[in-house]
């Protein structure tokens, strides 16, 4: 096999192993009292994103977004970066059939990020990974989700 053929190899192999296969996630409502009553300031933790800034806060709703039949439900996005918030064209979010855990998208169409996260007693913790529509390596990194004042 020549360089050229396994360097394509290379690319084709990490590009589909950059995400883990997400959870069904639940058409059922969460219980509004646990999530969207609640404020959360999300944080990167040692590695800087766009899409994530420093005083990004978010309230998960359980209004849906979108078709009646979808699980998708809104997510509200403040930041003090009025250039992120006048981008977002998505804000939404969707609790996993474990109801441990949660997955929310935030982007403005092209790009984006994808979050994981795990809802523990008094925060929430997981991985976020950035997402575009044109091919490309996927990076990402370990987040963090403390209740805010709303």
């Amino acid at each position: 096999m020549n360089s050229v053929a396994r360097a394509a190899a290379a690319v084709v192999l990490i590009a589909a192993c950059g995400t883990p296969r997400r959870p069904q996630l639940a058409m059922a409502f969460p219980d509004p009292s646990s999530l969207a009553t609640r404020c959360w300031e999300l944080r990167t933790v040692g590695w800087k994103e766009f899409f994530l800034p420093t005083g990004l806060r978010v309230r998960f709703d359980t209004s849906r977004a979108g078709e009646r039949n979808s699980a998708w439900l809104l997510l509200h996005v403040e930041s003090p970066d009025t250039g992120l918030t006048s981008r977002l064209k998505i804000a939404r979010w969707a609790p996993y059939q474990a109801g441990d855990s949660l997955f929310a998208v935030i982007g403005d169409g092209f790009t984006g990020i994808e979050l994981r996260l795990r809802i523990g007693t008094d925060a929430m913790s997981g991985r976020a990974h950035r997402f575009a529509d044109a091919p490309h390596l996927r990076f990402g990194g370990p987040v963090s989700a403390a209740p805010s004042q709303c």
